[in-house]
This record gives structure tokens, C-alpha cells and sequence, in this order.
């Protein structure tokens, strides 16, 4: 394998470009890492001044002050940037700004922004289910706005001739669904990728269509796609646990904003016995994505009881 690291374009722009311009030393770092602390913090920022739009006045300028001191003091935030992985935090909040887009109807924001999404790593094109939660969906305008945003942002490194992205190969970590499934396996390619994005898109298409009425089916469904992507993943490295995390605590802001305090203190709990639980091995995920399918399911069988018949409605 000629690749050593399975990273997109907008990783160089965080790791390369401090090399090239000869951003060395203890100082050099130190100021590179101040920058994308910050970066990233306002990242957060700004998806719960977009998540919290029904919130005026003071509330949701306060919602955002803590939400960015609590991604900061839980460590979410500095470890992701340290550990060299922003896109952890990165890509599942242009997930959730996603869904608020497909939610407005906008679906030109939508494609784009998975397409921005895909840009830091090629996972984010997991978030594709969000589209569902727009009533009757323009796939079709959604999807060119993503094809042109991947074409821009990976094309110049096609044609330059240097492009091993589907050279790389990932090893089976013990403790794993895959290893658990297969021992014998030794390495999991691009062809078992497919198979995992297969299962990741139909957990969080299911969790679209029931949760799509939903004020917190944008952060619902993010999470839902991060953690079918956890219990899948052939490593499952204690980093990913970053992309469930940060969405766990955009849940609890969610139900904040709503003032629903009993439901933003729930995931709240549920956020700090994550946070806790350094192992976050394959039966955290494997507990974690239950409970959030069974939490669609009741959603759906409220909303058929309703009367809304979600799949027709969807198509």
C-alpha cells in the first residue's frame, strides 16, 4: 500500500500547509493549534445558531457559549485536533447543517455540503440519508450539487497523476464486529467499505423517514449514522467516538433550545457516561445503536398512529 494515512483535501489544508509554509517547532505548533482550536470551535458554534433558529434572545446566544466551552473542556475539540482527526467533529456537523438544509428544502445545500463533508474524509458521503427528512426530495439537484463539489475539491489530485485513494487497506483490530465475524480476515479493502456504507445508509435512511417531523431528526440522524459507522468499522480507533459525542451534545442543546430540560439532561447523562467510558468498545456502539433505533421505531409507530404514512410521504 503506497497510502499511509486515508485523509481528503481539507486535511492538507490542516496538516499540510503548516509544513509547507515551515510551520515547525514548539511555537510554530503551538500557534497552528491555537488556529484550528478555534476553527473548529467556531464550526461548532455556528451549527447551534443554525440548529437553534426557533430560539430568540438570550437563550440561544447562551446555548452556544456552552455548547463550544463544554466540545472544549470535554476534550472533544482539542483531542480531535491533536490526534491530527478534525474530521471526526468536522463531518458530522456538516451532516446536521445538512439536514436543517434538507428540512428548508434546500437541496443544493444539501449535496454541497455532503460534498464538503466528503472533502475532509471519503465517510462523510455516509451522510446522504439526511436528504430524507425533506418531504418529497429533489435527489436529482442534490446530487449534482455533490458530484460538482467532490469533482472541485478531488479532480486536480486525479489529474495530477498522484491519486492512490482506492490503494488503501485498512487492518482488522481485535474486539471488532469484523474480527468477531470473520477472524480469519486480514485486511478489510474497498469491496467490504461498500458493504458497511450499505448497512450505514439503510440504518440512516430508517431513522430519517421515522424521525422526519421531528425538531431533533437533524442531530437523530447524524448520530444514527455515526455509530452504524462504529459498529462496522474494522478498527474502531477511541477517536471515532468523537463524530457520536459531539452529536450527542448537539442532541441535549437540541432539546435545550426547546427547553425541554428533563430530555437535554437524559443525553446529557448519556454524553458524560460516554465521555467516561474511555474503552467505547463494540458493545458501547452495538448498545448505543440500539437504543436509537428503538427510539425511530417509536417515533415511527406514533406518527402511524397519527395518521402520517411515512413512506408515501417520503417518496
Amino acid at each position: 500500500m503506497r497510502a499511509a494515512n486515508q485523509g481528503g483535501p481539507f486535511e492538507l489544508l490542516f496538516y499540510g500547509l503548516p509544513y509547507l509554509i515551515g510551520v515547525t517547532g514548539v511555537v510554530g505548533w503551538f500557534v497552528f493549534y491555537a488556529i484550528a482550536l478555534a476553527i473548529v470551535t467556531f464550526g461548532v458554534v455556528l451549527v447551534v445558531l443554525v440548529g437553534a433558529g426557533s430560539v430568540t434572545g438570550r437563550l440561544r446566544f447562551y446555548l452556544a457559549l456552552a455548547t463550544a466551552a463544554l466540545a472544549n473542556l470535554g476534550w472533544f475539540v482539542p483531542l480531535a485536533v491533536l490526534t491530527g482527526h478534525p474530521a471526526q467533529l468536522v463531518i458530522p456537523l456538516l451532516w446536521v447543517l445538512a439536514a436543517i438544509a434538507a428540512q428548508q428544502r434546500q437541496f443544493i445545500a444539501v449535496g454541497a455540503l455532503i460534498g464538503l463533508a466528503t472533502g475532509w474524509e471519503l465517510w462523510g458521503m455516509l451522510g446522504v440519508p439526511v436528504i430524507l427528512l425533506a418531504a418529497r426530495p429533489n435527489l436529482l439537484k442534490a446530487a449534482l450539487a455533490g458530484l460538482v463539489t467532490l469533482a472541485v475539491l478531488y479532480l486536480p489530485f486525479v489529474l495530477s497523476g498522484e491519486f492512490h485513494m482506492f490503494e488503501f487497506g485498512w487492518p482488522i483490530i481485535d474486539g471488532t464486529l469484523v474480527s468477531v465475524l470473520w477472524p480469519t480476515l486480514e485486511d478489510f479493502g474497498w469491496g467490504l467499505r461498500l458493504g458497511q456504507g450499505v448497512f450505514v445508509l439503510l440504518v440512516g435512511c430508517g431513522v430519517a423517514l421515522a424521525a422526519r417531523e421531528r425538531f431533533y431528526a437533524p442531530w437523530l440522524v447524524a448520530v444514527a449514522i455515526g455509530t452504524a459507522r462504529l459498529v462496522t468499522d474494522p478498527t474502531l480507533y477511541g477517536y471515532y467516538w468523537l463524530a457520536v459525542e459531539i452529536v450527542v451534545l448537539g442532541i441535549a442543546v437540541a432539546f435545550a433550545s426547546r427547553r425541554a430540560w428533563l430530555l437535554s439532561g437524559i443525553s446529557m447523562l448519556a454524553l458524560f457516561a460516554l465521555w467516561i467510558y474511555t474503552t467505547k468498545g463494540l458493545v458501547a456502539a452495538i448498545v448505543l445503536l440500539a437504543l436509537i433505533i428503538i427510539a425511530a421505531v417509536v417515533v415511527a409507530v406514533q406518527r402511524r398512529r397519527s395518521g402520517s404514512l411515512v413512506l408515501r410521504d417520503a417518496l
